[in-house]
């Protein structure tokens, strides 16, 4: 159970990221606007 948890966080993590990357490029975007 642990270990599946562990691999869970770990996709969600490379999600959250993805997540991180767009919002920081539509910040730039509007900044530059």
């Amino acid at each position: 159970m642990n270990k599946k948890k562990r691999n869970v966080r770990k996709k969600h993590k490379k999600a959250v990221e993805k997540t991180k990357a767009k919002r920081r490029a539509l910040y730039e975007k509007k900044k530059t606007v």
